[in-house]
């Protein structure tokens, strides 16, 4: 995956990921924010966390995970390190 060799600060610049279905989670119909850097995933709502979630699990149950949980399974869906 693209993002697996950048650092894990909040410095490092990730590129966007393709949800499973190929989908561009950035463009229409979901329109959410580009994941540029760990903090983009930190900051997200509650509300767009669960849409990156159900894009990057293929739409199976992502039930109510805690929010730290929530973050690591993102970071890991995009290839990305974190902290």
């Amino acid at each position: 995956m693209c993002n697996r060799l950048c650092s894990t600060g909040d410095d490092a610049r990730l590129r966007v990921v393709p949800f499973v279905n190929g989908d561009d989670p950035t463009k229409a119909p979901h329109n959410l924010s580009p994941l540029t850097c760990q903090s983009d995933v930190i900051n997200l709502s509650s509300a767009d966390r669960d849409r990156y979630l159900r894009g990057y699990l293929d739409g199976q149950s992502v039930g109510r995970l805690p929010v730290e949980d929530q973050i690591g399974d993102i970071m890991r869906a995009i290839g990305a390190n974190s902290r």
